[in-house]
């Protein structure tokens, strides 16, 4: 049988809403199965993705639905259909759009791996204001291991929109889940994006041989030695200046 993590999901900021499909194999219903995705025409500004055609017990797929600004508050359904042989099976799933007036594009930020101790460079998201009133911003609160400027300056006018940009800043050497929290008068009260990203170790640089004896070398001639610089540390070294 196909089954669904969560057969309810609110939109995210960006609009849009993630669900991870799985195969439960059950009598003849198992092996690959092929997948499609039903649905979407009925709501307009309402579109979908699959991340694969079939699955398999061990193989889950991700479907992500996507909504315009132009669709209005409430539940939408979309189903997958799974085919086995002469079996079918489908699971239905939902969308909710609330009722808002503020977007955020991405609504996630993965930050490349990261140097603890250092900072990345920064990723930005868009926040644009759809209503006819300020949307007023009293706090931006993110997890640690991140922080953020922005150009907002605590509103945003209808129609406008403000850059967050946002720098991961890994104190381990450790994969990092975090989020950035925005409370402001939008219905919703709150948008969440969510922040991922990986510290690396510090590294770890021989030279092998550490050192070159020319010995005697006649003048005008050339004379050619080697050395191998080598990284066995778990941070990527940055070399600045060769003298």
């Amino acid at each position: 049988w196909l089954v669904v993590n969560n057969s309810t999901v609110a939109a995210a900021p960006d609009g849009t809403a993630a669900f991870t499909i799985y195969e439960m194999p059950v009598g003849a219903f198992t092996g690959t199965v092929n997948l499609s995705l039903l649905g979407l025409r009925n709501t307009k500004g309402l579109t979908g993705s699959i991340s694969a055609t079939s699955t398999s017990p061990n193989s889950p797929v991700v479907v992500t639905l996507a909504t315009q600004r132009s669709v209005p508050a409430g539940t939408y359904q979309a189903t997958v259909i799974g085919n086995s042989g002469n079996l079918t099976h489908a699971v239905t799933f939902s969308i909710i759009v609330p009722t808002t007036f503020v977007r955020i594009v991405p609504g996630s930020l993965a930050f490349p791996p990261t140097q603890s101790g250092a900072s990345s460079s920064p990723l930005t998201t868009t926040l644009t204001n759809y209503g006819t009133t300020t949307l007023t911003i009293s706090s931006i609160v993110l997890s640690p291991q991140w922080s953020e400027t922005d150009n907002c300056n605590g509103s945003v006018a209808p129609g406008n929109s403000c850059t967050l940009s946002v720098t991961f800043i890994p104190n381990a050497s450790n994969p990092f889940k975090g989020t950035m929290v925005l409370t402001d008068s939008d219905p919703t009260g709150t948008q969440t994006v969510t922040l991922t990203g990986t510290g690396t170790g510090d590294p770890q640089v021989t030279l092998n041989p550490p050192v070159l004896m020319f010995g005697s070398v006649t003048v005008g001639t050339n004379s050619v030695m080697t050395s191998v610089l080598t990284n066995t540390g778990a941070g990527t070294l940055t070399i600045t200046n060769q003298q």
